[in-house]
């Protein structure tokens, strides 16, 4: 699970990061699309396979907002706010504010 972590923390200038984002595209800025292709690396293919299972495991802690998204990070008691509130959600110009951006 560290790589998870790792590459929603690391610098996003680093060459492994870029890498991993041109091959897969991101999802989100925790995660990459979903790998389907048979062919590719098996390592990142696993490791995305096990998001979900890691992610529900998880909450995500604020300190100063700036890497946690106000929308699609689960930081909240209630929970992921765009799964509570998709219509304010699908009217938001920017959806991919952090906390400490709103």
């Amino acid at each position: 699970m560290k790589w998870l972590w790792k590459y929603a923390n690391d610098d996003k200038h680093q060459l492994w990061r870029k890498v991993i984002k041109a091959k897969y595209k991101e999802e989100n800025r925790w995660k990459t699309n979903e790998v389907f292709s048979p062919y590719g690396v098996n390592l990142w293919r696993s490791i995305r396979a096990l998001w979900d299972d890691f992610k529900i495991k998880t909450k995500v802690k604020v300190r100063n907002g700036e890497k946690t998204s106000f929308w699609g990070d689960d930081w909240h008691e209630m929970g992921i706010l765009r799964n509570i509130y998709p219509d304010i959600h699908n009217l938001m110009l920017n959806q991919q504010r952090t906390i400490a951006g709103m």
